[in-house]
């Protein structure tokens, strides 16, 4: 939900289907869902539930990326100088752009927010149809949603046995 994220640098860690995501509220006001992998080695860098940050930060190797997920700091980018001959480093043909996290495609009604790795997908409104938007909307209907609490339950078993035994 929407109301989850209200300001500026807000954001929540959750998951879709088994992979976490960041749901983060930008500077410029923007929801933006990107996927809690590091895009240098793969590590999860997010640990915390929810919070407010102003970046984040792999704890890897300290590669930080804007609450877009665009990259903007790599450390020791251009290599270490020693000896007059310089170690390391990035490629000369390096580019941030090449380097931010996953992106996922967002989109919101009703204060609820609705994400999909898959950029092609159809729009949500043409996914649920007129019928299912009409029962939608007179639920979500522009008025301030409160988070009253959460629930999670684990069970080790298939996920038939959760579902056919509701």
């Amino acid at each position: 939900l929407e109301a989850e994220i209200p300001n500026p640098g807000d954001f929540k860690r959750t998951v879709v289907g088994e992979r976490s995501v960041i749901m983060t509220r930008a500077t410029d006001g923007q929801i933006h869902v990107v996927e809690n992998v590091c895009a240098h080695r793969g590590m999860q860098f997010c640990r915390e539930r929810h919070g407010n940050k102003k970046e984040f930060v792999c704890p890897y190797h300290q590669w930080s990326y804007t609450l877009r997920g665009d990259l903007q700091g790599v450390p020791f980018r251009r290599g270490v100088r020693q000896d007059g001959k310089v170690n390391g480093g990035m490629p000369a043909d390096f580019d941030p752009k090449d380097h931010g996290l996953t992106a996922l495609k967002v989109a919101t009604r009703g204060g609820v927010v609705f994400a999909s790795f898959d950029h092609s997908v159809e729009s949500l409104e043409d996914f649920m149809g007129p019928t299912i938007l009409k029962y939608f909307d007179r639920l979500f209907n522009g008025r301030k949603l409160v988070v009253l609490g959460y629930n999670r339950q684990r069970i080790p078993g298939n996920w038939k046995l959760m579902q056919e035994n509701i």
